[in-house]
């Protein structure tokens, strides 16, 4: 991955960061940034042996947990699907409240919390601190969601784990990656997620790793086409005060609405065009990969002269924005995620992880 700085680091005790708790998932989502990682083609992949895997994954959770507190005071436990973990999870969580996390987070497909008794897996999370949830959701019903997850069926879980979360007073905040498939749809969202009482909406441009490097011409947008659909979705969540962000999208491509842009921990890449751009400090950048297919043609600096940042932050948008740490993390095979940092707003130079 191409990066040209390093940002300040994280005060201590201060923002919130992620740490990974577990590596399997039991969907199948096209854009998946673990396919292919350091997999044994052999390897039986039954879920049997994936929870054990798991559970054994678990052993320096604590002390990593104890490591993040220097950093923070906010956590999200990110997978793979920390879900599958169960009563272990539901440790993990207990385990960072009594390390003094005033928030503790999760990220998740949200197949498995939608049981709204005590006695479900959500009930028992909530029980031990858990404070807020971000989903993925990639469309707008059915069809357009399970084609980009691969599992028929997860619609409804969702939407019941929506309903869960609700009842639970959990926080909630749901990331929609921008596909070829979903982004003339985007607009359809923010009515359907703002009834069912989500919080925050992120709509995430794509790294090309994983399942997208792999499924490049189904996964991959081009950005000039699919960005504007992406800012007009923005737009209309913002207007019906569902608090929206982009996520990974080069400034120059968002116009006045590079106000609501997240930069992610890490910067992607950038082209020639960027070279001396104003807004080069706070920019996400371009996929190396995208970049090298097309070229950068989509850039250029020129725009954001000519369209200023508008717009300012809603009461408590600060507390969920950073709901979305741990978002964009590439394929790298095992970088760890205690050291990634909330993602920084427009303006802001990018953090990137202390780990390669």
């Amino acid at each position: 991955m191409v990066t040209s700085r390093r940002g300040p680091e994280p005060r201590v005790g201060r923002g919130r960061v992620a740490v990974e708790v577990a590596e399997t998932c039991d969907n199948r989502c096209l854009f998946c940034c673990r396919e292919g990682l350091a997999k044994d083609e052999n390897q039986d992949e039954n879920q049997d042996e994936n929870q054990d895997d798991d559970e054994g994954e678990l052993a320096p959770l604590a002390g990593r947990l104890a490591a993040a507190r220097e950093l923070a005071d906010e956590v999200t436990l990110v997978g793979g699907e920390p879900t599958l973990l169960g009563d272990a999870l539901v440790d993990a969580v207990a385990n960072a409240r009594a390390l003094g996390f005033r928030r503790v987070g999760l990220q998740s497909h949200g197949r498995h919390l939608g049981e709204a008794t005590g006695a479900g897996l959500l009930g028992r999370l909530a029980r031990a601190g858990l404070t807020d949830v971000q989903l993925s959701i990639h469309g707008d019903g059915a069809a357009v969601h399970e084609h980009h997850v691969g599992v028929v069926g997860a619609w409804d879980q969702v939407t019941q784990a929506l309903a869960a979360l609700r009842d639970h007073r959990v926080q909630v905040a749901v990331v929609t990656v921008l596909t070829r498939s979903n982004f003339r749809n985007l607009q359809r969202l923010p009515e359907w997620l703002r009834t069912r009482g989500v919080d925050a909406w992120g709509i995430v441009v794509p790294r090309v790793a994983g399942g997208a490097r792999w499924r490049f011409e189904q996964v991959i947008p081009r950005l000039g086409m699919a960005v504007p659909h992406a800012l007009r979705a923005l737009d209309a969540g913002r207007r019906r005060r569902l608090p929206t962000w982009i996520i990974g999208a080069p400034e120059c491509l968002l116009g006045p609405y590079r106000r609501w842009s997240l930069a992610e921990a890490e910067p992607r890449g950038y082209a020639p065009a960027c070279a001396g751009c104003p807004a080069r400090a706070s920019c996400a950048g371009i996929d190396p990969v995208y970049l090298a297919r097309f070229a950068g043609a989509e850039l250029s600096s020129a725009r954001l002269a000519a369209a200023p940042a508008q717009g300012s932050p809603g009461p408590g948008e600060e507390a969920l924005r950073r709901l979305f740490v741990g978002m964009g993390r590439l394929a790298s095979g095992g970088r760890s995620l205690a050291t990634i940092a909330s993602p920084p707003r427009s303006g802001a130079a990018p953090r990137r992880s202390a780990d390669p």
